[in-house]
């Protein structure tokens, strides 16, 4: 079957949607960093027990999601099993489900735009089940709709090809992974959005190969630290949480090593999460451009406060991965 072109691709999503849009700034949304946001840090023994002490300290997610539309994005990269510490985690998911519903939520789903077929994703991480299990529901955010939003000043990038559906999320959760990266040097918070832009391909004979319709091509091509903050200047999750219980280190996402760190990095303030994240594993994040840049932005603080437990007791050097990411 022929491969669908970007073009191609494009125009039955957006459809009227992006005709009709009344302006490309995304002007719904506003950043909810505030200078000096605490980041929370949590090292548990259980999985639910860490997230939980995580969301108490934080202040809860009342506030958050009562009454409103909660979208859970998750972390569904590749076709790897939870165990792997690659992936959303089942009891970590569950009991955010959980969590919201018990504040108050009107609905969560959760949902993810994978780099390869979500169809070989959910055969090794069947999170689509444990969304159901627990009333929420499961998209797949490749077979969503998108639409084109320009970017305000970019340092790269001009434009994005987003989901709707995390552009208009009334409560937005992002739930990422603690992870190395080949190109961007660790995948944390603020990489995770990339599962909202148009992209996907698939992954054959030890390389990884794009789709030409793919949104997500240009931000490895051009340039990964300067499009992730363009990117996340387009995006605006109301929460970031890391889930490190599991990890990866060295060749991640494609071969990481799984390490248990037991920890949980929550907050407002993706910049602050992701820079306390990247100590976390032994990291100077001053040498990760995209979380530095997007300091200079004003997109958060690169020291934040930390509440919680402490960096230095948690720390961890973990191996950088050796070779760049398989993406042709």
């Amino acid at each position: 079957m022929r491969t669908l072109t970007r073009r191609e691709f494009i125009r039955p999503v957006l459809g009227a949607t992006a005709a009709s849009a009344v302006s490309p700034w995304v002007s719904a949304m506003e950043a909810v960093v505030k200078r000096n946001e605490p980041v929370y840090l949590v090292k548990a023994r259980e999985r639910k027990e860490g997230l939980l002490r995580a969301l108490e300290i934080c202040g809860g997610l009342e506030s958050l999601v009562g009454g409103k539309d909660v979208l859970i994005k998750a972390n569904l990269c590749l076709a790897r099993a939870p165990e792997t510490g690659g992936t959303c985690d089942h009891v970590v998911l569950a009991a955010l489900i959980e969590r919201c519903f018990a504040h108050g939520a009107k609905t969560v789903t959760v949902a993810d735009g994978s780099a390869v077929a979500m169809a070989s994703v959910l055969k090794v991480n069947k999170v689509h089940e444990v969304a159901k299990r627990h009333r929420a529901a499961f998209v797949d955010l490749a077979t969503d709709s998108f639409r084109l939003v320009k970017t305000r000043d970019p340092l790269l990038i001009d434009g994005f090809v987003l989901s709707e559906r995390a552009l208009r999320a009334e409560a937005f959760i992002n739930l990422a992974k603690l992870k190395t990266h080949g190109v961007a040097g660790v995948t944390l918070s603020m990489k995770n959005l990339m599962g909202c832009v148009l992209g996907g391909g698939e992954e054959k004979t030890g390389a990884y190969h794009w789709h030409d319709y793919s949104d997500r091509k240009k931000m490895h091509t051009l340039g990964m630290q300067k499009a992730l903050v363009d990117l996340n200047g387009l995006l605006h999750p109301h929460l970031n949480i890391v889930d490190g219980f599991l990890a990866q280190e060295g060749n991640a996402p494609f071969h990481g090593e799984t390490v248990e760190m037991r920890t949980f990095i929550v907050g407002r303030d993706r910049v602050g999460v992701d820079a306390t994240a990247t100590r976390v594993m032994g990291f100077d994040p001053n040498h990760i451009g995209h979380i530095c840049e997007a300091a200079k932005r004003g997109m958060g603080s690169m020291e934040p406060k930390i509440e919680g437990d402490r960096v230095e007791t948690l720390q961890r050097r973990f191996r950088p991965s050796a070779v760049k990411t398989p993406h042709l």
